[in-house]
């Protein structure tokens, strides 16, 4: 079997956002959200990304064939003001590559050279917080910190 290598490339460019309409259809079946469709996730995205809102999108793209592997969806916001992240999953078809693991080291990389401490995101499912913690114990939609970067060290 030919070894599967994906690109992780930060997505910018709002006339292209509907290239992520089929991932994140993946993902909303999935995980079970229905308080929106992906088609309106889509527009509130490509308005963000327009109007230059702070959200950051980071894609796993597949290099021979170009489909999107996996995606992370960050948003600042809320207060005090936290860095969120609303959407982090990978398609089915590549879960034996896990492209969603390679996305989420290099997001982190990229919060901790800008400084960023703390990364929070809502837990829909218990199952969802097994990608960021091994302990998964977390009621539905409960915020969770998943990520506090350069934490203060425990001393003896």
């Amino acid at each position: 079997m030919a070894r599967t290598s994906f690109e992780i490339t930060e997505f910018n460019d709002p006339a292209f956002i509907g290239l992520l309409l089929p991932i994140l259809k993946e993902i909303f079946a999935r995980t079970g959200i229905n308080e929106m469709k992906p088609e309106d996730y889509i527009h509130q995205l490509a308005h963000a990304l327009f109007t230059n809102q702070p959200v950051k999108i980071y894609t796993a793209i597949e290099k021979k064939t170009g489909e999107v592997g996996a995606i992370a969806i960050l948003t600042a916001g809320g207060f005090p003001p936290r860095v969120w992240v609303e959407v982090l999953g990978q398609a089915k078809k590549f879960a034996k590559q896990r492209p969603a693991q390679k996305l989420y080291r290099r997001m982190i990389s990229d919060m901790e050279k800008s400084g960023i401490k703390e990364i929070y995101c809502i837990v829909r499912k218990p199952a969802a917080a097994k990608l960021f913690m091994r302990e998964a114990a977390f009621r539905p939609k409960e915020v969770v910190l998943i990520k506090q970067i350069g934490g203060v060290k425990s001393g003896r």
